[in-house]
């Protein structure tokens, strides 16, 4: 029997006991490996088998790895590159004195520096780059031994919407026969710093609108809301789109797509087309076009 039968098994006779207790801690233990599971973390009264399959997973991946510990930080983006740094402290099981580490990912091969029991270094990842396998390589005189590790500390993931929208976008009186009409936006706009790419920082922030390539109006976003109280007149075949745009300390402007308002013959519609980050842009103007996901 392998280990995740040996769990799935365990699991599923928990849960014919303690499906009728409620709340409950289990701690499970296979070849070695305990791990606590609070049944808040699944369904009441009940197992959720994925989520504890996932963590034993880790457990062994991490009982198998060269590591004791991989420490990953991210440093400030670089706004004129578009690079961020990200910096790395690995901590081999086994080691002896004429160990040496490297650090690699593409054509960068960074020689990690030796502090006793573990190793740093550092690399320079594009912005584009997205979620980035690196790997670390230990050399013995001839013999090397690698390990990848995969970062999504640089992925700055076009579907993190740093606004969240409250509240219906607002009401419109229907005008037959096509003519233009007022749509009037009544809504709660909520921006989540934590939400900012590469661990950025908020300076400032503002809600626009664009109609036809000119700007309806805009307004700034202040400790963290903005209640959105404003009329626009919709035209056939003028959709009024929504932005929001964020300035953080490293110098780097994110702007992102909220939503579009557009007229049909049959009233108004109102969508999320690529809703989420759109561009960045760097102090020089230069910009980074974010492939945005579909909702």
């Amino acid at each position: 029997m392998t280990k995740f039968q040996k769990i799935v098994s365990l699991l599923l006779a928990a849960g014919l006991v303690l499906g009728i207790v409620g709340a409950y801690v289990l701690t499970i233990a296979v070849e070695g490996i305990h791990l606590d599971y609070d049944s808040g973390y699944g369904y009441y009264g009940g197992i959720d088998v994925d989520y504890l399959a996932e963590r034993m997973g880790e457990e062994f991946a991490k009982q198998g790895s060269l590591f004791a510990g991989i420490k990953e930080t991210l440093h400030a983006p670089n706004a004129e590159r578009f690079e961020i740094v990200l910096a790395v402290t690995a901590y081999p099981k086994v080691f002896t004195e004429n160990t040496a580490a490297q650090l690699m990912m593409g054509d960068q091969i960074i020689q990690m520096t030796r502090n006793n029991g573990s190793f740093t270094g550092e690399l320079a990842i594009p912005m584009e780059a997205g979620e980035t396998e690196c790997f670390i390589v230990l050399k013995d005189g001839d013999a090397f031994r690698s390990e990848s590790i995969a970062t999504s500390a640089t992925n700055f993931a076009s579907g993190w919407q740093v606004f969240g929208i409250y509240g219906s976008m607002g009401e419109y009186t229907f005008m037959s026969g096509g003519g233009p009409m007022d749509f009037h936006l009544n809504e709660t706009l909520k921006l989540d710093e934590e939400l900012l790419p590469f661990g950025d920082k908020l300076i400032s922030a503002r809600v626009y609108a664009m109609q036809g390539g000119k700007e309806l109006f805009s307004r700034p976003v202040e400790n963290g809301a903005l209640e959105l109280d404003h009329t626009v007149k919709l035209q056939m075949g003028k959709p009024v789109e929504l932005f929001g745009e964020v300035v953080g300390e490293s110098g780097l402007t994110y702007r992102y797509s909220l939503y579009e308002l557009a007229q049909h013959d049959d009233g108004v519609s109102g969508g999320f087309p690529g809703s989420g980050l759109l561009e960045i842009i760097g102090k020089d103007g230069q910009s980074l076009q974010v492939e945005t996901t579909d909702f």
